[in-house]
């Protein structure tokens, strides 16, 4: 199952420097379960890749694409990962890079950009 989650504030890509809330991001700790609304509306977002991979990073509209979240393995998986991030209320694009290539997840609805680029969507 792919899926995604915050990186409890690191960021992945070479623009490590750059903070969350430079893009109106809030880190948070994640909510307790069956909390995933917190203010404003915003909510936990948990995004997931469940392929093997070496290396795993989430890039999207939720930040216009400035930079990437890198996902982290889930307990001793080889192929499983998440990060988890606090969004607003809308809809997002992402992609995963994977291993250096762009993929999107089969786990996800997808939508073609007006550049004609094939994303990922989720709704907030």
């Amino acid at each position: 199952v792919a899926a995604l989650h915050v990186v409890h504030g690191r960021l992945a890509g070479p623009r490590r420097a750059v903070r969350a809330e430079f893009a109106g991001l809030r880190a948070a700790k994640k909510p307790a379960e069956g909390k995933g609304v917190v203010e404003d509306g915003a909510r936990w977002v948990e995004f997931a890749w469940s392929r093997e991979a070496e290396v795993v990073t989430l890039f999207g509209s939720m930040n216009e694409w400035a930079f990437g979240y890198a996902l982290d393995r889930v307990g001793g998986a080889l192929s499983a990962r998440s990060v988890g991030i606090l969004l607003p209320p809308g809809q997002y694009s992402f992609k995963f890079e994977v291993d250096g290539k762009w993929m999107t997840s089969e786990h996800h609805p997808t939508q073609t950009d007006s550049s004609g680029f094939l994303n990922n969507v989720v709704d907030v």
